[in-house]
């Protein structure tokens, strides 16, 4: 299955990418490409992985630059039985996972990172 990106604004704030397929080597530079463009907007950006079945280092590299680059302002959808929060947990990463669309959209305000 090929990989496939969407970007949208949910209002005047908010900004979805939701991601389907696999984030790996081949897909990793498309994916930095529209987390780069879909910060730069301003506001809240959200990323729903959701419809993501894989993720290598080259996809979590792109998620811990994006995480770094927008701090509070990023939120990252993960289900909370998909294989992806045990490569957070293993690689030791804190990002700001949230495990449904409601709660990414909540308003602004400090995640606190899970345990898995």
């Amino acid at each position: 299955m090929a990989t496939s990106f969407k970007a949208e604004p949910i209002d005047e704030n908010t900004f979805l990418v939701s991601v389907a397929g696999d984030l790996d080597l081949s897909s990793s530079p498309a994916f930095r490409r529209i987390l780069e463009a879909s910060g730069e907007i301003g506001g809240q950006l959200i990323v729903s992985l959701e419809g993501c079945n894989y993720c290598d280092s080259s996809g979590l590299i792109q998620l811990i630059r994006t995480a770094k680059q927008l701090g509070s302002r990023l939120r990252i959808v993960v289900a909370e039985k998909s294989p992806l929060n045990r490569l957070f947990n293993l690689a030791g990463v804190d990002l700001p996972v949230v495990h449904t669309l409601e709660t990414a959209v909540l308003p602004l305000r400090p995640v606190v990172p899970t345990e898995f």
